[in-house]
């Protein structure tokens, strides 16, 4: 995590001169004044003002409003040991940060031996509009909100485990769509049914229509531990997918999904 010194001033400039009271402003406040803080006495005291009306706003603890001030005022990727190295507080609040994961105000998954957390897109976009932020309801959603989520899980840097968390959150709250029946009705693995609605958003969001293995495996929510060579050969036969040009170098093989699944899918 880098120190954004002249982002960062650029912002102030802004802060100093609108002097408004909004969970923006006060969270730069809050993300410039924790540096070198060691989190002590004096550091709450000091910024009581901004950390009791960002605390409030977002019921959230003191700790957690400068938790939560970093990543929203970071946007990219953090890892938590640059965290504590930024505060120069070397100790952590892990239930803390966990109650802010289970709240979903960020998303959090280790890579490399390395924790690495990042703000939720829809909590950054309720702080920016000075709002207090509460996770999607999904319950009663239409195939448009299904789209969105895929797309906020497609495109978002989310892992496996958080994109299956929010799709099986959205199955169980929407019977009533044609298209979770339809997902249903195939029987399919957890895994195997994060692959099929990546074809589907792929191709009927962005126009794609062919499927290179080698793309598909490095994407963000199947590359870890995901198998998703045999994923790919569960779903071809169950005639979902379809292998469309067997290349001796089995990265390079190219796959396609269905119209006909498509419709059903859709309808």
């Amino acid at each position: 995590m880098k120190y954004k010194s002249l982002k960062i001033k650029m912002l102030l400039n802004h802060l100093d001169s609108s002097n408004q009271m909004t969970l923006p402003n006060l969270m730069l406040q809050i993300y410039m004044k924790s540096k070198n803080s060691e989190l002590s006495d004096k550091f709450f005291e000091e910024q009581a003002s901004y950390i009791d009306f960002v605390c409030k706003k977002l019921n959230i603890s003191p700790v957690q409003a400068v938790l939560l001030s970093i990543f929203m005022i970071e946007k990219d990727k953090v890892k938590l040991t640059d965290i504590r190295n930024f505060l120069g507080f070397y100790l952590f609040f892990f239930d803390e940060l966990d109650d802010l994961i289970n709240r979903k105000f960020i998303r959090c998954h280790k890579t490399n031996d390395e924790y690495i957390g990042i703000i939720n897109s829809q909590a950054e976009k309720a702080i920016a509009n000075d709002e207090a932020f509460s996770p999607t309801d999904y319950s009663n959603s239409s195939l448009h909100d299904f789209f969105e989520l895929l797309k906020m899980i497609f495109t978002e840097s989310y892992t496996f485990d958080e994109s299956n968390e929010e799709v099986k959150l959205f199955i169980e709250n929407n019977s009533q769509l044609n298209s979770v029946q339809y997902l249903k009705n195939q029987n399919l693995s957890e895994a195997e049914q994060i692959l099929f609605l990546y074809f589907v958003y792929f191709f009927i969001i962005e126009n794609k229509a062919v499927f290179v293995l080698s793309e598909v495996k490095n994407h963000e929510v199947f590359n870890s531990s995901i198998d998703t060579i045999l994923l790919l050969s569960n779903l071809e036969a169950s005639k979902l997918v379809k292998n469309d040009m067997v290349e001796r170098i089995v990265e390079k093989q190219i796959y396609k999904i269905k119209k006909s699944i498509l419709k059903r899918f859709l309808s």
